[in-house]
């Protein structure tokens, strides 16, 4: 009986080795690009600098990357005025039935009434 205890935790020392010696392994691990492996954003783009195709400047990237945030941002500005507009009109219509609703019963009399 003490050899399988013994075999055991042998076992599972030897398991537990085995997964904790894995190499960590990141989302962004790399991007091939021109048939080479660059760990950069799949986004960024490649420019030839003397010959040497390398990966776009950090600062042009960012740059790129932030006038495309403000252009979504401007977009749901848009998006959002569009909808105000559109809940202002269906205010108005919705006064406006309020306002025939309530003239055409004052007119008319309550016919329910004994």
């Amino acid at each position: 009986m003490k050899h399988w205890i013994c075999f055991l935790i042998v076992a599972l020392l030897m398991i537990s080795v085995n997964v904790c010696a894995q190499d960590d392994v990141s989302e962004d691990g790399g991007v091939y690009k021109d048939g080479r492996l660059f760990n950069i954003s799949p986004d960024r783009k490649m420019i030839n600098v003397g010959g040497v195709n390398t990966p776009e400047g950090l600062d042009i990237y960012m740059n790129r990357w932030f006038e495309r945030f403000e252009g979504e941002i401007k977009d749901l500005g848009r998006k959002i005025d569009d909808l105000s507009n559109e809940i202002k009109e269906l205010k108005k219509s919705v006064e406006k039935n309020a306002e025939s609703s309530q003239a055409r019963t004052s007119t008319e009399g309550n016919v329910f009434k004994r």
